[in-house]
This record gives C-alpha cells, structure tokens and sequence, in this order.
C-alpha cells in the first residue's frame, strides 16, 4: 500500500493543484495533507476532498507516523 504525504502551502505550487494532478495520475491514492498552523481555509478545503487526512504543523515523528498509519488502514 502506498500514500502520499503533500504539504498544503508550497512556493512554486499550491497544494490544492498538486492534489488535483496527483488525482489525475493515482485516483485512489491516500494523501496526508501537511497544514501550517491557522491554514483554516485549507484545512476546509482539504477535509472535504476524498481519501485525505489532515496533519497541523508544528507535528511530532510519531504524530507523523500514527497519522500516516491511519491513512493507509482506509
């Protein structure tokens, strides 16, 4: 099984398109979406997108893997 983990807020493209094109390219794929803190807008976004979960920065390596864990059992 595989997943992706995607940060929401990136310099040269925002995380919504990278979404998008990854859909087009891996439909099924779980994504973890990587949020700063008070991306709310984002965050919004991103819950009401299929077979994504939410992970708020600043985040700790096992809150990585528990989060990552819980999307690859969907």
């Amino acid at each position: 099984m595989a997943a992706v983990v995607l940060d929401a807020t990136m310099t040269s493209m925002d995380g919504e398109p990278n979404f998008h094109a990854l859909r087009e390219a891996r439909p099924g794929v779980p994504v973890l979406f990587v949020i700063g803190h008070g991306s709310q807008k984002m965050a919004r976004l991103i819950e009401s997108k299929e077979a994504v979960a939410l992970l708020e920065e600043p985040f700790s390596l096992a809150a990585l893997g528990e989060r990552l864990g819980a999307v690859l059992a969907t």
